[in-house]
């Protein structure tokens, strides 16, 4: 539980610094609807994509690529990506320490699925997101 709350404030962090740096996007934590996995149900719908999410990348993110790469410890990758106002996903931006760990998340982020697009002020927008995954490397 602690980790996923680290996560999400790590991921609303991160999409409020990115509005600063783009006009074209909002933020997913000023959305008035945010983009919605197909099978959301209407309650509370921000703390359930979060959950989606990170569900989505604990299941699909392959976690031995960080292996034989010389790192160790913590490696963080940060993603930052838009849901598009049709529904589908476009990767702005990832940081990680090592190519093979970027390309892992953007292989990620490319099998997410279409989704339902977010809502600001009445209508259909693009909305950005982030997450940052860890790799923990022994």
């Amino acid at each position: 539980m602690k980790k996923i709350i680290t996560l999400i404030l790590i991921a609303v962090f991160f999409s409020i610094n990115i509005h600063s740096q783009e006009k074209d996007a909002v933020p997913f934590v000023i959305a008035d609807v945010p983009p919605q996995f197909m099978d959301l149900n209407k309650e509370n719908l921000q703390q359930l994509f979060n959950n989606k999410i990170i569900d989505f990348f604990n299941k699909n993110i392959n976690k031995s690529v960080a292996k034989n790469l010389g790192l160790t410890g913590v490696q963080r990758v940060f993603i930052h990506f838009k849901i598009l106002v049709n529904g589908s996903v476009e990767v702005i931006s990832i940081r990680a320490p090592h190519i093979n760990l970027k390309n892992e998340a953007i292989r990620v982020v490319q099998k997410l699925p279409k989704m339902i697009p977010g809502m600001y002020k009445g209508e259909y927008v693009d909305i950005k997101y982030s997450i940052p995954i860890a790799f923990r490397v022994k």
